[in-house]
C-alpha cells in the first residue's frame, strides 16, 4: 500500500489555502529500494530498455474509502539486460529520472521480481493502491484529492471561499460542513464562521495563518470551544481539515476570539 510523499503533501496544503496546484500526468517507476517520502532512496534500472511508464487518467479507478488504484495491468517494455531485483514503485509527474521530477506516491511492490534479459515485468490490476493517510483530514478532501491528481478530476482551490468553523466537540472524517453546525456555538451570541485566506505557503508538510483570525466578539456564551476546522462556505459546505485546540476556550460577553499570526497549523503527516 502506498502513501503520498512529502512533495504531494505540500501541494494538497497549497491547494487548498493558496494557490492552484495543476494536476500532473503520472508516470509508474521500479526501485531496486525503498523509496522514502523525500523522494530518497529511489534506485531505478539504468538501461536494458527500462522506462517508466505513463498511467493515463483512464488507468486508474475512482477514488473510494480514501484511496485509490490502478485500472488494468501495466505492462513495462520487455527488459533487454538485467534490472536487478525490483522490491518497491514510485508514482512520478515525469517520464524520465530527472532533476524535474517530482515523486507523488510511493509503495513496495507485493512480491519482489528479479528480472533479468528477456522478461517482461507487468503490474496486476488493482495491485498499486495509494492511500489518503492524513490525519485529520475529511473524507470528502481525500477522495476529492486522489481523483483530481491520479484520475483528472474536478477540484477548483476553495482559497478565496475558506471558513474557520469553532466546534464544541470534534468533527469526524466523515463529517460535513452541515453536520457539523450542531457542534458550532450556533446562529446566536454574534457566532459565524471566519472567512480567512491568508496562509502561509506549505513547507514540511505544515502551513499556518500569515495574519490574525479574528471572530467578531461574543455577545454571549460560546459554551465551551474546544475543536476546529476549516470549510469552503459560511453555512454547510465541506470539511478540508479538523482538530483539536491546544486548550478549550469558553468565549463570554466582553471576550475577544482571535487565532494570532502562526497559531492556526495545519500539519499533515
Amino acid at each position: 500500500m502506498g502513501s503520498f510523499s512529502n512533495n504531494l503533501e505540500n501541494k494538497l496544503l497549497d491547494h487548498v489555502y493558496n494557490s492552484t496546484y495543476t494536476a500532473p500526468d503520472t508516470y509508474i517507476g521500479l526501485s531496486t529500494a525503498d523509496i522514502t517520502d523525500d523522494a530518497s532512496g529511489n534506485a531505478e534500472p539504468a538501461g536494458g530498455s527500462y522506462a517508466r511508464e505513463q498511467i493515463l487518467p483512464a488507468g486508474w479507478n475512482s477514488a473510494a474509502s480514501r484511496a485509490i488504484t490502478n485500472n488494468g495491468v501495466i505492462t513495462f517494455t520487455k527488459a533487454t539486460d538485467g534490472w536487478g531485483t525490483l522490491t518497491h514503485w514510485g508514482i512520478w509527474d515525469h517520464v524520465s529520472n530527472a532533476a524535474e521530477a517530482n515523486l507523488l506516491a510511493h509503495g513496495a511492490l507485493t512480491n519482489s521480481q528479479e528480472v533479468a534479459n528477456g522478461n517482461t515485468v507487468s503490474i496486476a490490476d488493482e495491485a498499486i493502491t495509494i492511500s489518503f493517510n492524513v490525519s485529520g483530514a475529511s473524507d470528502y478532501l481525500a477522495n476529492t484529492f486522489l481523483n483530481y491528481v491520479f484520475k483528472d478530476g474536478a477540484f477548483a482551490t476553495p482559497n478565496a471561499t475558506i471558513h474557520i468553523a469553532l466546534l464544541t466537540a470534534k468533527a469526524t472524517d466523515e463529517g460535513t460542513g452541515a453536520s457539523i453546525m450542531s457542534l458550532e456555538p450556533g446562529d446566536q451570541n454574534n457566532y459565524v464562521r471566519q472567512l480567512f485566506t491568508d496562509w502561509d505557503a506549505a513547507s514540511s508538510g505544515h502551513l499556518s495563518n500569515s495574519s490574525t483570525i479574528a471572530f467578531k466578539n461574543p455577545s454571549g456564551s460560546w459554551g465551551e470551544i474546544a475543536h476546529t476546522c476549516s470549510v469552503d462556505a459560511s453555512g454547510a459546505g465541506n470539511i478540508f481539515f479538523h482538530g483539536r485546540l491546544d486548550v478549550a476556550q469558553t468565549p463570554e460577553l466582553g471576550s475577544s476570539v482571535s487565532f494570532e499570526t502562526g497559531a492556526y497549523d495545519i500539519t499533515v503527516t
